[in-house]
């Protein structure tokens, strides 16, 4: 029988996270940092492949995406140019948006990541021909509404623009005030917007981020001329996209049955409009799906991934101890919530033990503070990190991540669990961490 190889010497932690002693502080992705910024790691495509687990969602959409971009002749019209990401938050919607943005800005270097491998053949598959690896080469617009305030430019994005449109302007024309003053009073004539689109010469990728964020403020009163412009501009966008050739346009805008943010009434009828407009002209996608959950964490936080062989010893070892007196008298009376063998789910689950992936999935990931994706991140690279460390010091450590494996004697692991949401109350938190002291 292969000897037993234990998880921490299979797959070790990336090491960004043990120089940080079990703490990631980019976790929650910015599609600001990695495009304008460039203060993250992912802002390098190559990274970014590395940690980006290639789900077919993410896949699918960028996939889509390329096709309208790159695909020859008319087989790009086999997919649509608007597309709308409306998940709420912790669903993958900017993580998608950073690979889109990799995807079209370096192209060659996505396509030796596996998500980019897995991008080029599924739009293959949807256009019925390979496209060229260089997607013919996209302009890139991103918009972060988030990280905008109507009517003042940052100069070294936006120029002197103002409007929406004129900041789109400067990004599609690199800055060229003579080009951008053809176009830029034209901002809600479509066929202006088009020409516009279709005088870069190359295939446009826009990307807008958080665009409620920038309609709640413009809400203001004392801006009303501004808010008519830039809304004239963005219904005019989203009926003209889908008529200009290689042009696709990805937009989220969080579904308003699932989104907290509060807006006035003018902000809420500026929504309402924007719904419609996207609801007549767009297609919702999707970046992740609820059985990507472990994989997405996997990829993550190690530096490779478990062979067959290591899940397969690991779960034998369990079910040999699972046997005789130990399974009439404790196993056999436990409630299990799930109906897969365990194996399975060994497999889709390693190095975590199932019932601990149950917790985080059905349990923790119902409660409205706790962010399954994010919260969870938090809590398993601080806990996996300093279960390596145990190992690593030749303590005690669990072949498999359990219940009660969260060790809360560490500090990363402590405030990972009390800050993660499952605990609302400041008070409540503060006494809780006193008894975990």
């Amino acid at each position: 029988m292969t000897a037993l190889i234990p998880w921490w010497e299979a797959m070790p932690i990336r090491h960004e996270i043990r120089d940080a002693k079990g703490s990631i502080d980019d976790v929650t992705m910015s599609l600001y940092n990695a495009v304008y910024s460039r203060s993250a790691p992912y802002a390098d495509p190559g990274y970014y492949g590395q940690i980006t687990y290639p789900s077919a969602n993410l896949a699918e959409l960028m996939a889509k995406v390329a096709v309208r971009l790159a695909a020859p002749r008319e087989t790009y019209l086999r997919v649509p140019a608007l597309r709308r990401l409306d998940q709420a938050m912790g669903g993958g919607k900017s993580h998608g948006l950073i690979g889109l943005y990799h995807m079209a800005a370096s192209p060659e270097t996505m396509a030796q990541t596996d998500i980019g491998k897995l991008v080029l053949k599924t739009a293959q598959d949807i256009a019925g021909v390979p496209l060229p690896i260089d997607l013919n080469r996209p302009k890139v617009v991103v918009l972060c509404c988030d990280d905008m305030v109507p009517g003042v430019s940052k100069k070294a994005e936006d120029g002197p623009a103002e409007t929406l449109w004129e900041r789109v302007l400067w990004r599609l024309f690199d800055g060229d005030t003579q080009r951008i003053a053809e176009f830029a009073p034209h901002y809600a004539d479509k066929s202006t917007l088009a020409r516009a689109l279709e005088a870069v010469g190359r295939p446009v990728l826009i990307l807008v981020d958080e665009i409620l964020d920038y309609v709640r403020q413009l809400s203001r009163g004392d801006i009303e001329g501004l808010r008519a412009k830039d809304m004239g501009f963005l219904k005019a966008l989203f009926d003209t996209v889908n008529d200009v050739r290689h042009c696709a346009m990805v937009v989220v805008m969080i579904g308003s049955e699932t989104d907290p943010m509060s807006l006035s009434g003018g902000a809420q009828a500026d929504r309402a409009e924007l719904e419609s407009i996207l609801q007549r002209n767009g297609t919702l996608a999707t970046v992740t799906s609820n059985t990507d959950f472990v994989s997405i964490l996997r990829r993550r936080l190690f530096a490779s991934q478990p062979s067959s062989t290591v899940v397969d010893r690991t779960t034998e070892a369990f079910q040999s101890a699972m046997t005789g007196q130990w399974r009439s008298s404790v196993f056999s009376h436990l409630t299990r919530s799930g109906t897969t063998a365990f194996d399975d789910e060994v497999q889709r689950c390693f190095p975590f033990h199932p019932d601990l992936v149950r917790l985080v999935e059905q349990e923790w990931g119902t409660l409205a503070g706790f962010q399954k994706v994010r919260s969870t991140i938090r809590i398993f690279a601080a806990t996996a990190n300093a279960l390596q460390r145990r190992a690593e010091s030749k303590e005690w450590t669990p072949f498999l991540i359990g219940v009660g494996d969260l060790v809360m004697s560490d500090s990363a692991v402590r405030e990972a669990v009390i800050g993660s949401g499952l605990i609302g109350d400041p008070r409540n938190q503060a006494n809780y961490r006193g008894i975990a002291e």
